[in-house]
């Protein structure tokens, strides 16, 4: 199934449209709102707002990834 996954940049907007409007469209967008993982980096500002706004125009499942 990993050939079915595509791993993003966080907090870049550009790969995220490119990668839900690409041939094969996504089924879901999973992120974590805040990275932790590698220390805190909070998103750029407008950042999930934009991934809300893409997966309600063009369909894939957004799940926020938490603790």
């Amino acid at each position: 199934m990993s050939d079915l996954t595509k791993v993003i940049q966080f907090n870049c907007p550009r790969a995220t449209v490119e990668a839900v409007m690409s041939e094969a469209p996504a089924a879901c967008l999973i992120v974590e709102p805040v990275m932790v993982n590698m220390g805190i980096v909070h998103p750029e500002p407008r950042f999930l707002l934009m991934l809300r706004e893409i997966c309600t125009e063009r369909d894939p499942l957004l799940v926020f990834d938490g603790l």
